[in-house]
């Protein structure tokens, strides 16, 4: 037997140690449960085994001191002191205490004082019987008379408070036949095994959780968010497998980039200048507003991307058409719809960048337009309809549409991600670039909390 003990004002508050482990700490799951804010929950367990009592460390944040050093696992001796937070607890083996001493039995009479007692024919031998051993007598009435809640002082002058282990499978298990025993042990091994594959299984799943952060992240083409998730998996994943994605990133940016630059030019060709060139109103009405917004988009085509494949077909697109306008006297109302175009004809997808940037090009080539009455009106235009689209895209649909109207579709978050990748790209406002990019970050942090709801039904 053993047992341990801690010291509360003045007196000690005494726990025997079962032969089944007992927990150490301030939670309710604790069967040896201190009043102390620096122990964790559940912070040291003590258990017997067959070399010895020990104590083993449960909590990785909160430490251990046995005689004032630092240990896992200790086995405990005579006298050890164990720290558990700011608390010492004192150890202390009972099996090498002397035992009680057995009972005298008076000369001749068989049984002792309890046989003479009930053997004696009258009151007054039970009596003598009585006063014979009175020694024993009056220490049993001495313990009787004792008031409740107090115990025996120790040799020291402190008070013992002794208190059994929280639990009701840690009872003392030396009255209990040997069934019960097994059964108690048998039920302890089966919770064990419980919690530790709830451990498990409440850990396995971050690493997988990390990598399709990180495939979902590469896919979408958001590699700010990916190299964010590749610092909060350190700690989850090996090092070697960081470094394999920070590669896998690496090399779907730069696969990325020139995917972009390709989709780009290709959709340049085909639809701003080989469609726009066989549309009605270049082929068959020939209007020259139209005719000069062709060339002006060949000439940035060719400015772009001056080794396309498609950069002879520009030029002999130029060649035919650059008799039928003057180039460089055009008209102020040619200037006005070439400008709007890109914003005006679009439902959705909205060009506001390419709109600036045509802005620059007349205030650069054409200085007679460069003036606040004619320009700078129609410069003022762009940039409010390019912060009605921001605004548009960023609070109405973002938040109040997805986040604050708690939408738990999958497919419409992930469309309302594409849409707000193209405002990013195209608005042409720093203003709505910085707060689409704030935006587009809480919209995907809210669809992984979708996700995870969706998954835990």
């Amino acid at each position: 037997m053993a047992r341990v003990w801690i010291a509360v004002d003045g007196k000690k508050k005494v726990w025997k140690l079962p032969e089944a482990p007992v927990h150490v700490g301030s939670g309710e799951g604790a069967q040896i449960r201190l009043d102390d804010p620096e122990a964790a929950g559940r912070h040291c367990r003590i258990e017997k085994t067959p070399d010895g009592w020990k104590v083993s460390l449960l909590s990785e944040d909160a430490p251990i001191l046995v005689n004032g050093k630092p240990v896992a696992e200790h086995y405990l001796a005579q006298g050890d002191v164990i720290k558990v937070g700011g608390t010492e607890i004192h150890f202390e083996l009972l099996e090498g205490a002397p035992a009680a001493p057995a009972p005298k039995v008076e000369a001749g009479v068989e049984g002792g004082p309890a046989a003479a007692s009930r053997r004696a024919p009258s009151r007054r031998r039970a009596g003598t019987a009585g006063a014979r051993s009175r020694g024993g007598g009056a220490a049993s009435s001495s313990r009787r008379s004792r008031p409740a809640g107090r115990s025996r002082r120790s040799s020291r002058g402190e008070e013992d408070l002794e208190e059994r282990p929280r639990g009701r499978r840690y009872r003392q298990p030396q009255g209990l036949p040997g069934w019960a025993t097994g059964l108690l042990v048998l039920a302890g091994t089966a919770v064990a095994v419980l919690v530790i594959l709830a451990v498990i299984r409440s850990m396995s799943p971050a690493p997988d959780l990390a990598r399709r952060a990180l495939t979902e992240a590469i896919q979408m083409g958001d590699f700010d968010r990916a190299y964010e998730r590749l610092g909060k998996a350190r700690g989850v994943l090996s090092e070697e497998e960081l470094a394999e994605w920070k590669d896998k990133i690496e090399k779907a940016k730069q696969e990325d980039a020139l995917r972009q630059k390709q989709a780009r030019m290709q959709n340049d060709f085909l639809v701003h200048i080989k469609k726009f060139e066989e549309s009605k109103a270049v082929r068959v009405q020939k209007l020259k507003y139209r005719i000069f917004d062709l060339m002006i988009r060949c000439q940035l085509f060719l400015q772009d991307y001056p080794d396309s494949p498609y950069a002879d077909e520009v030029r002999r697109i130029m060649d035919k058409y650059r008799g039928e306008v003057d180039m460089e006297n055009p008209e102020w109302p040619w200037i006005v719809s070439m400008v709007r175009y890109p914003y005006e004809k679009s439902q959705h997808h909205k060009r506001f960048d390419r709109s600036f940037r045509l802005i620059q090009l007349v205030k650069a080539k054409y200085p007679q337009f460069n003036n606040a009455e004619q320009m700078g009106k129609l410069e003022a235009e762009t940039l409010r309809f390019a912060n009605m689209y921001g605004r548009r895209e960023v609070e109405d649909f973002c938040y109040k549409k997805i986040i604050q109207g708690g939408e738990k579709s999958i497919p419409v978050i992930n469309e309302e991600i594409k849409d707000l990748n193209w405002m990013i790209q195209h608005v042409g406002v720093p203003q709505w670039v910085e707060r689409g990019k704030q935006a587009l970050k809480d919209l995907l942090a809210y669809r992984d909390k979708v996700a995870r709801e969706l998954e835990g039904r």
